[in-house]
């Protein structure tokens, strides 16, 4: 029942009866009580308001840098389930290159076959009516996966 006759005395308040400058903070408990309800009511906002910009604010800021983590986050995840759930072809992938890079190896003179590699140029270039003036090895180029080894050639045919 206090409550339902605090808004009563409110209704029924004439607030231009009320001389403000009588006010004294250090009698606050001595002001009309539709002062008194008024102050506590703009002390209320007033604590929400300061309450909102200090605590809120940052919370709102925390929680949207962690959606947009969360956004990368699940980026990440996508990108590295896509890359897991293909591991198996990746890696059949990975065999087969394996093996045709084994196999162009083995396709690939060694230095014992040079010699070979010129006796049978020269056998070809003979049933062929070439003669063979001068066969000259030059010095070898190493590069990244083989070696090259240039041979200079002179020549006469018709």
């Amino acid at each position: 029942m206090a409550l339902k006759d605090t808004l009563d005395k409110l209704n029924n308040i004439n607030l231009s009866e009320i001389d403000l400058s009588d006010l004294d903070i250090n009698s606050a408990g001595l002001w009309p009580t539709p002062i008194k309800v008024i102050t506590a009511l703009g002390v209320f906002v007033l604590i929400l308001a300061l309450g909102y910009f200090f605590l809120v604010t940052d919370l709102q800021q925390d929680l949207a840098k962690a959606g947009e983590e969360e956004k990368s986050l699940k980026t990440s995840y996508r990108e590295k389930y896509a890359q897991a759930s293909n591991l198996e072809g990746y890696r059949l992938q990975a065999k087969e290159m394996e093996a045709n890079f084994q196999k162009i190896l083995s396709q690939l003179p060694l230095d014992t076959e040079i010699p070979g590699l010129i006796e049978d140029i020269s056998t070809v270039g003979s049933n062929n009516g070439l003669v063979f003036n001068k066969i000259d090895l030059q010095p070898e180029q190493v590069l990244e996966y083989y070696v090259e080894k240039p041979i200079r050639m002179e020549v006469v045919g018709g």
